[in-house]
């Protein structure tokens, strides 16, 4: 999406492909429909880090957009010209909320919705959903828990796992064990949703395990859920609600959100959003003033 708008502003753009050419594929039907995006518009991959045709491009660049690991970022920002526009996209997390309210009308569109929302994409984008906290009672709990596995297990019959690193396998069978290993205990519980797996009220002082196709549900109103994103010092990117109504906007405020959104649509971000919390045209112009 930075490519597109800064390819509206008339800027000519460089971008990392990935390893399946999906950019420049699409680079390639825009030349189709007009030549002078063959020029303007370009798309390779490298190895990136020490690349000297890297440290060129970011030192000659008006503007960087990068996505990526905070320390990643920093290493990119420190490589670019010294009035090189620097636009970071770094580790951010989505959470979900459903109120007393919510959970009594709950049905199998929404639990469907939860699902996909934490599965698409294999949970590993920064609008993927990663915790979700429900303000509910026991009783309640146990029923919400397996209607929910049922609605994942559905899903990820319909959104299968992609290629996952061997490391991120390993750190969500971990994660998965220590939880099965809690509820043999009586603490909590574990769903597992075919490929997907449910953490039901894990430790409240334990971050997300932000770990591949694993959602944790905890129990918790507005508060429980804002004083969680305060003790972890989660930097967020949407929330996820039944309704994005004053209140809901008023709990994005208060954690930090830059997107209160429906669950079920936290990975279809509309175009013209302002994706963490920024213009998405506008660092990729120049202002002349004149007098």
């Amino acid at each position: 999406m930075p490519a597109i708008f800064a390819l509206c502003a008339k800027c000519e753009v460089v971008v990392k492909d990935r390893s399946d050419a999906l950019v420049a594929a699409f680079f390639g039907t825009l030349a189709e429909e007009h030549p002078a995006f063959a020029s303007a518009a370009i798309a390779r991959a490298w190895s990136g880090g020490d690349d000297p045709d890297e440290d060129a491009l970011l030192a000659g660049a008006d503007v960087v957009v990068a996505f990526g690991r905070d320390e990643t970022l920093r290493a990119l920002r420190a490589r670019c010209g010294v009035d090189t526009r620097c636009v970071p996209f770094g580790h951010r997390v989505s959470l979900g909320r459903l109120t007393a309210a919510d959970l009594a009308r709950a049905d199998d569109a929404l639990l469907t919705a939860i699902a996909r929302d934490a599965l698409l994409y294999d949970g590993e984008g920064c609008l993927s959903l990663h915790a979700l906290f429900v303000d509910t009672n026991d009783a309640a709990f146990a029923t919400f828990a397996r209607r929910l596995g049922a609605a994942a297990e559905r899903v990820a019959v319909e959104f299968p796992a992609g290629r996952i690193e061997p490391a991120r396998q390993a750190a969500a069978a971990a994660y998965r064990q220590l939880a099965t290993f809690r509820a043999a205990g009586g603490r909590g519980g574990v769903v597992g949703a075919g490929d997907a797996t449910l953490v039901f009220d894990p430790p409240p002082d334990e971050p997300p395990p932000l770990v591949a196709r694993t959602l944790p549900i905890l129990r918790g109103d507005d508060d429980a859920l804002a004083a969680y994103v305060a003790a972890h010092h989660l930097p967020v990117q949407a929330l996820g609600v039944v309704t994005a109504d004053e209140t809901a906007v008023a709990l994005a405020a208060r954690i930090g959100a830059v997107r209160a959104a429906p669950l079920g649509t936290l990975q279809d971000p509309p175009l013209a959003g302002h994706h963490g919390g920024a213009p998405r045209i506008a660092d990729f112009i120049r202002w002349i003033d004149v007098a």
